[in-house]
């Protein structure tokens, strides 16, 4: 990560989107950011 401050960006997740991060989050022990953070990341990779 970059050393400059960190930004919060709201963004809606629709029920079945929430559910299916929670659930991801808890199978790889990681917290709701990280596994946002870790998703954009490779988003962003793939393009």
């Amino acid at each position: 990560m970059g050393s400059a401050a960190s930004s919060v960006e709201p963004v809606r997740l629709y029920p079945e989107l929430k559910r299916d991060l929670l659930l991801r989050a808890a199978e790889e022990r990681i917290s709701i950011p990280e596994a946002i953070r870790r998703a954009i990341g490779q988003y962003l990779r793939a393009s």
